[in-house]
């Protein structure tokens, strides 16, 4: 229900907007279906070709990043997307921005803010992320 709720809620808000504020709309949805463990959400925001690049190089695919969600190996309590920019080339969006989070890896407790760099493909009306790169600031 609750993933129903978010995918209505985010079809009535780019209806209304435009390509850019569409990404954004996915890339908020990306967070907090992190943070909900909201596996369905999560099938249909990664890209089956998902690149996953950590801050600490650890690298994920869809399906790996994914297995690392419900084995509890990854766990986002906290992912709060900040100051984000879309550029727009075609069907591919390359969005830059902050991440807050506050996850466990491995068991071990993470706080930082990351720089986040993830390009977004359309495939028909849904915007996927294909790849995500990220840095710890200082």
């Amino acid at each position: 229900m609750k993933t129903l709720l978010t995918l209505f809620a985010a079809a009535a808000l780019l209806s209304a907007a435009g390509p850019a504020d569409a990404v954004k709309v996915a890339e908020e949805s990306w967070a907090k279906a992190i943070v909900a463990k909201d596996y369905a959400a999560l099938e249909k925001i990664l890209s089956a070709d998902l690149t996953y690049a950590h801050s600490d190089g650890r690298r994920d695919t869809k399906a790996s990043y994914i297995d690392s969600l419900k084995t509890g190996k990854q766990v986002y309590e906290v992912a709060t997307p900040q100051d984000l920019e879309v550029k727009l080339f075609g069907n591919t969006a390359v969005l830059t921005g902050k991440l807050k989070i506050v996850s466990l890896t491995n068991g071990k407790r993470n706080d930082p803010t990351l720089s986040i760099l993830h390009v977004y493909v359309k495939h028909g009306a849904q915007w996927q992320l294909v790849a995500h790169q990220s840095a710890r600031l200082p």
